[in-house]
């Protein structure tokens, strides 16, 4: 079970990214995204709290380290 849900994850995250890079031209998730411009509105704020500010953070390291 543990093995099929760390599969959903992953393409869960594939899509993401896929979604981000056809919309906006950048290889990252949403996200990652939104931590990186929660600052410029709100949108990204509210982003980063639906999803968690933890979840966001540890995306944008994922992408930029």
């Amino acid at each position: 079970m543990a093995i099929g849900l760390l599969t959903v994850r992953r393409h869960i995250l594939g899509l993401s990214r896929l979604t981000c890079r056809l919309t906006f031209g950048v290889n990252e998730s949403w996200c990652a995204r939104g931590w990186r411009l929660r600052h410029r509105n709100r949108f990204w704020a509210g982003w980063v709290r639906v999803f968690g500010a933890r979840h966001c953070e540890k995306s944008w390291r994922h992408y930029y380290g």
